[in-house]
């Protein structure tokens, strides 16, 4: 089977179909990957099947949350998730992908190219320091994928979501706990918990949980 069907395989299990042109496209960001994580720790050790079932898969399970139309933050790209795969699927979003590292900086705007992605734009540093001409006030949609603790993320990204606009959180499987944890943050950046989906990638043992808020409320800031 080749890259491509694999992905389109490996998403059908969770009730996603993706059209053949986004899966080419998908395949060449892993392509990308795999040569660039020989040489620079991108996504840690692995191989095609890990990177489709626990990256690529993972990134794209929030795809039904996703709107039409609108601007995105991706905070802390890393290795490209869950940015990438999710602009891959949602061509018609803005997409801003801030990262402090030069050599992952260096790999996603490679990606960019390679993939010939539009209307997405890597910025270079941390979220705390990037100045405002750089970012706008408020996005429709904040991810943030294996960055901090659930606290410490609401803390670092709920400002950036505009109102009724919803944050993205990936989490491990306390989810109750991380949430219970950070009712004090939420509350503070006026987010307000909307949806908590469980689930299991291939090969695991352990849920996983996307717990996504909404802002429904002005900010106590």
């Amino acid at each position: 089977m080749n890259l491509k069907d694999k992905i389109i395989c490996g998403l059908k299990p969770y009730g996603i179909h993706i059209h053949d042109n986004k899966a080419e496209l998908l395949s060449v960001f892993i392509q990308e990957l795999e040569e660039w994580n020989k040489k620079i720790n991108l996504v840690g050790t692995g191989n095609i099947e890990r990177i489709i079932n626990e990256l690529v898969i993972d990134s794209l399970l929030p795809l039904k949350n996703m709107p039409a139309h609108g601007s995105v933050l991706d905070i802390g790209s890393g290795g490209g998730f869950p940015a990438i795969p999710l602009k891959i699927c949602c061509p018609d979003l803005l997409f801003h992908l801030v990262e402090p590292l030069d050599k992952r900086v260096s790999f996603l705007k490679q990606v960019v190219r390679s993939a010939q992605l539009k209307d997405i734009v890597v910025i270079k540093g941390r979220i705390e320091d990037i100045s405002s001409s750089l970012i706008t006030s408020g996005y429709e949609i904040v991810t943030s994928r294996a960055m901090a603790p659930l606290a410490k993320t609401i803390e670092i990204c709920g400002s950036y979501v505009k109102n009724e606009g919803i944050l993205i959180c990936f989490q491990g499987d306390d989810a109750v706990n991380f949430i219970e944890t950070s009712r004090k943050e939420a509350e503070i950046y006026g987010l307000q918990l909307e949806e908590i989906k469980p689930y299991k990638l291939p090969g695991l043992k352990k849920y996983r949980h996307i717990i996504i808020f909404k802002k429904t409320i002005s900010p106590r800031i």
